[in-house]
């Protein structure tokens, strides 16, 4: 299986919930990466690796965080999930072997292994499983390994996927050492402590920001490109409810509505279940709603809405999406489109 149909599956599953150096080069160091509104998840990384985050595949999920070790060519993708029904037992041993079981069992159909080994993996504040897996027809260059694992740490649950090129890789069984060897802190204050009044986002090198009302949000990531002059911003806040900001050089001439044709062409293809899609234009602001209900059954009930618009030949797609959405969530969506405006950059 390649590196794309790998990523398929991890998707797939994830939807359900919710400077190289030399490898060992020093030892393992404890970093944080926040969890809005459940604190810090606490991984000693491998001395070498290369961390960062990306958006998650599913709008409204939380950022993945991505760690490679580039002498090994060995990718490694970790996203904490937290329970949106309060479920006490989400988190537990019993629930991560579960988990884990079901998408080691949907993966073994493009793998050459007929059954799953489920393997323990047990650390002092984490339990979890994982197995490995071989591309029965892996394409040139592509990944012929992939471990997946389920862990809980905390109150969260960890779904993993590692892909290497050896079945026993070094890099493999540090990432599994990290794993085993996570933790759970509590964060300095929940989201809306840490919020700001309003979300203030420029593009590299602009004279002027784009300013939509905070709605108690704190940034989570915020990541420029100075070479491709983009700027993509999150922000999280209530349980449920995300916001992000893309900007980047006007591709074409034309107002709002030709960027909405563009993304959200884009965003058809995507295999994610929409109903209920609204197009309509606001002033200058061309919009789309739309709702996702479930994921392969697993219901979601997730309200999303793009914002586009064009200023001073930049492309700016605003995203806001809350899972288990009401009709009194809709408040929040309409004030966002309605505090949207642009100001000179502080």
């Amino acid at each position: 299986m390649s590196r794309t149909g790998f990523s398929v599956v991890f998707v797939t599953l994830i939807a359900f919930l919710w400077s190289p150096l030399p490898l060992f080069g020093a030892d393992p160091a404890p970093k944080s990466f926040p969890v809005a509104k459940h604190g810090d998840l606490v991984l000693k990384v491998p001395g070498g690796w290369t961390q960062g985050t990306e958006q998650g595949p599913f709008p409204g999920m939380p950022p993945t965080i991505k760690l490679s070790a580039e002498s090994e060519k060995f990718e490694m993708l970790i996203t904490p999930l937290t329970a949106r029904d309060n479920n006490p037992d989400f988190a537990s041993p019993a629930n991560a072997k579960k988990l884990a079981e079901a998408s080691g069992e949907r993966m073994l159909s493009g793998s050459k292994e007929k059954t799953l080994d489920l393997q323990e993996l047990k650390g002092d504040r984490a339990t979890g499983y994982y197995y490995t897996l071989t591309d029965k027809a892996p394409d040139p260059g592509s990944f012929e390994y992939m471990t997946g694992a389920t862990v809980g740490v905390g109150d969260l649950i960890l779904s993993v996927t590692m892909l290497h090129h050896q079945k026993d890789l070094p890099a493999r069984e540090a990432g599994l050492a990290m794993l085993k060897s996570a933790s759970q802190k509590a964060g300095g204050g929940t989201p809306a402590e840490k919020a700001s009044s309003d979300i203030r986002v420029s593009p590299p090198g602009g004279k002027w920001e784009l300013v939509i009302a905070g709605q108690g949000l704190a940034t989570v990531e915020d990541q420029s490109d100075e070479a491709r002059k983009s700027r993509r911003l999150m922000a999280s806040g209530d349980l449920g409810l995300t916001l992000s900001v893309f900007m980047e050089p006007a591709q074409k001439a034309g107002d709002s509505t030709v960027v909405r044709s563009v993304y959200w062409g884009r965003g058809q293809q995507s295999p994610i279940p929409k109903k209920d899609i609204k197009l309509a234009r606001t002033g200058e602001i061309a919009t789309v709603e739309y709702m996702v209900p479930d994921m392969q059954g697993i219901p979601l009930n997730q309200k999303n809405m793009n914002l586009y618009l064009v200023h001073e030949n930049t492309w700016i797609d605003i995203h806001i999406s809350k899972t288990s959405f009401t009709e009194q969530d809709q408040a929040t969506f309409d004030r966002v489109l309605k505090s949207v405006k642009f100001e000179a950059k502080r």
